[in-house]
């Protein structure tokens, strides 16, 4: 049975030939597990384990030409993402980010960098 008809017969509370496998792994996991097991960048891990789902999700931004990333240094990266938010991960840090408001109280909560732009073009937005 393929993984297709697999989930297919599940959902219609058919019986299949065993129960439809789904996992999400974390990016750094799947760094982690092609480095140990010798495995080139391109194996994946959803075939490797025979994963019967997998979630594919669009890039649903409503400004996905203006992400791209302001600041990168060998400690943290700064980026503006699609949905116009500022973003500062740590090096080595876990994938998920923060994001943060460029206002607090009338003041950054961070140095932006001096190449910073809102979506609406402003340089310093909290600053009026």
């Amino acid at each position: 049975m393929s993984s297709k008809e697999r989930v297919l017969a599940a959902l219609k509370f058919e019986k299949p030939d065993r129960v439809p496998i789904y996992d999400s792994f974390w990016e750094e996991f799947v760094e982690a597990w092609r480095r140990e097991k010798g495995l080139p960048n391109e194996a994946d891990i959803a075939d490797y384990y025979g994963l019967d789902l997998v979630v594919v999700v669009p890039d649903e931004t409503p400004f996905p030409n203006q992400q791209g990333v302001l600041e990168a240094t060998r400690d943290h990266q700064i980026v503006r993402t699609g949905w116009g938010a500022m973003e500062r991960t740590v090096s080595g840090a876990s994938s998920v980010r923060c994001s943060r408001s460029p206002w607090r109280k009338g003041r950054p909560l961070i140095a932006w960098p001096s190449n910073y732009r809102s979506l609406s073009g402003a340089t310093r937005p909290w600053r009026r």
